[in-house]
């Protein structure tokens, strides 16, 4: 296994958010990535360091996950502006 994955999504939540998130995961996983972890409320959990370690989510959960309406890791519409760019 090797390296770091980060994933943060954005806008509001749809069907698909979770089972998008959910992909990017199984991706990660299949391609030896060590360490997933998830934004909380898109570009504000990079800026707040607020994150979810999603590297041991078992199929289960996984499968429960992309059937889940709402957005697991939160929504936000938060533009950057200056110093945060």
């Amino acid at each position: 296994m090797r390296g770091a994955l980060v994933v943060g999504q954005s806008g509001g939540a749809t069907p698909v958010i979770n089972a998008s998130l959910v992909g990017v995961v199984r991706a990660a996983k299949a391609h030896g990535v060590a360490r997933v972890l998830g934004l909380r409320c898109g570009a504000l959990g990079l800026l707040e360091d607020a994150c979810v370690d999603l590297s041991a989510l078992d199929a289960a959960t996984l499968d429960a996950l992309a059937a889940t309406p709402s957005a697991a890791l939160g929504s936000a519409r938060h533009r950057l502006a200056g110093a945060e760019v």
